[in-house]
């Protein structure tokens, strides 16, 4: 557990899910994920790579201000949201809203940026609006609190200033002034309407399961023909949000002198020279701002740690495309494997990348870095390629997160799940979330450096029905 410095605020938990070790989601091929974390918490608090669509924001603010007068209405306060079962119940009426804007943008048949859910949504959808819950199971309805759009922000609307109350159930200032906007960009007739219906009686028959019902029925029933504001589409990816809009979302997540806004403007900066993931780290390690910001030596570990994780990797992935490369063959062996020279060449900078970690002076200071200290002895004790590719799946074996991808069997390389299997995705800081956000909040012109952050770097994926399961702690005086 984390140790709460002296004057610090205790954490206060959340439990999204049963407990289950973060890699296990994520698909941690290496076990770096740790210390990759740490220098994440650093540059980019409040972020994760869910957090890629600032005008979700908007849309759950809007959402959790219209569900809190419902849940209200049918009798919930806030004593309850102290417990499992109330935070159950207030979710309830939250999660039709947010699959219902998830209906909206599949109406539009353009591809969008985010929208979790869509394939349970687009079967209830062609089925006439028929099935109950949005076409989707129970198990999968009880997992959308984690793998839905809420789940995915609900850490940076806590984190954000002046989006969310009451532990992230309640919009703030800053979340109404958000929610106004979403009603005012809507058709007047068509707007979401919350009435008390026929007394307290009515809204008990409404709260017993039958939320989604009284959205569909009652309080929004003309969503399809409302209009205003959307979710972002691909192709506006990148775009700055409209004016109030923006405004209001650059004040929440990049205030002026925030560890956030640094780092975006770091990165920005570095972008002129920097063309790869590992370049952008170097860079920052390098930056003024952020050595003002917090502290000259805290990322000075980041450049030899972004180059081995970087090098590691792509490693790890050629040897997962020599795997099935002969999709008749079972297991592949290690003299064809060493053959490859894309993977020879990846092997070579991991070894090299390892090295240079090792000759880092403060190596063992790092915090939890001891697996990666793992890797980068064995790496350099290896003598030969065959040895280093040794080395690699061991440690993969022995101390990746997740499902494994293959195991060593005498001189073969067995897979130990199908070819599109491979979930995980590189070591990234959560750095193109970041950009993503301060390109859609017009903090600087980011095009350059999401580029150069993609350049043989491969990011976490949207899911549209995502079930991964996380226990977060949120620490209220985190730098923002």
């Amino acid at each position: 557990m984390r140790a709460v410095a002296r004057g610090q605020p205790a954490p206060s938990w959340y439990f999204t899910a049963p407990w289950e070790h973060s890699s296990a989601r994520r698909g941690d091929a290496l076990g770096f994920r740790a210390l990759a974390d740490h220098y994440a918490d650093l540059l980019a608090p409040g972020l994760s790579n869910s957090t890629v669509d600032a005008r979700w924001l908007t849309l759950l603010s809007w959402s959790l201000h219209a569900s809190h007068q419902a849940w209200a209405q049918a009798g919930g306060a806030e004593a309850d949201l102290l417990t499992r079962a109330g935070q159950q119940a207030r979710y309830a009426w939250l999660r039709p809203l947010e699959l219902m804007w998830v209906a909206r943008a599949l109406q539009t048949r353009q591809p969008h940026l985010q929208l979790r859910g869509s394939r349970s949504v687009q079967r209830w959808l062609k089925g006439g609006q028929a099935q109950d819950d949005f076409g989707m199971g129970a198990d999968t309805l009880a997992r959308y609190r984690q793998s839905g759009l809420y789940g995915a922000y609900r850490v940076l609307l806590r984190a954000a200033d002046g989006l969310a109350t009451q532990h992230g159930w309640a919009a703030g200032p800053a979340g109404l002034a958000l929610a106004r906007l979403v009603d005012g960009s809507q058709k007047p007739h068509a707007r979401l309407n919350v009435q008390p219906g026929t007394g307290a009686v009515r809204w008990q028959h409404w709260s017993d399961g039958r939320q989604a019902r009284y959205w569909l029925a009652h309080g929004w029933p003309r969503w399809q023909d409302a209009g205003g504001l959307m979710p972002t589409e691909q192709l506006a990816a990148q775009q700055p949000l409209p004016g109030p809009e923006r405004a209001l979302l650059r004040r929440a997540l990049f205030a002026p002198g925030s560890v956030r806004e640094v780092t975006a403007h770091s990165l920005a900066a570095a972008a002129h020279s920097a063309d790869t993931h590992f370049q952008m780290c170097q860079h920052l390690a390098r930056s003024p701002a952020l050595g003002r910001r917090l502290g000259v030596q805290a990322l000075a570990g980041l450049p030899a740690f972004s180059c081995l994780a970087d090098a590691a990797m792509r490693a790890m992935r050629a040897l997962w495309a020599g795997v099935h490369e002969d999709p008749e063959q079972p297991a592949a062996r290690l003299r064809r494997l060493l053959g490859d020279a894309a993977f020879q060449a990846a092997l070579q900078d991991t070894a090299q990348a390892s090295r240079q970690w090792l000759q880092y002076p403060q190596h063992r200071a790092q915090p939890r870095a001891e697996v990666v200290t793992q890797l980068a002895a064995a790496m350099h004790a290896a003598a030969r390629p065959v040895d280093r590719l040794r080395a690699l799946v061991r440690h993969h074996h022995e101390h990746g997160g997740g499902q494994r991808w293959f195991v060593l069997r005498g001189a073969e390389l067995c897979p130990l799940i199908g070819a599109s299997g491979v979930g995980a995705s590189d070591y990234g800081f959560r750095l193109a979330p970041l950009a993503s956000l301060a390109a859609q909040c017009a903090v600087a012109d980011m095009g350059r450096a999401l580029d150069a952050l993609r350049t043989g770097h491969v990011a976490g994926q949207e899911d549209a029905d995502a079930d991964g399961l996380v226990a977060t702690a949120a620490w209220h005086e985190a730098p923002r």
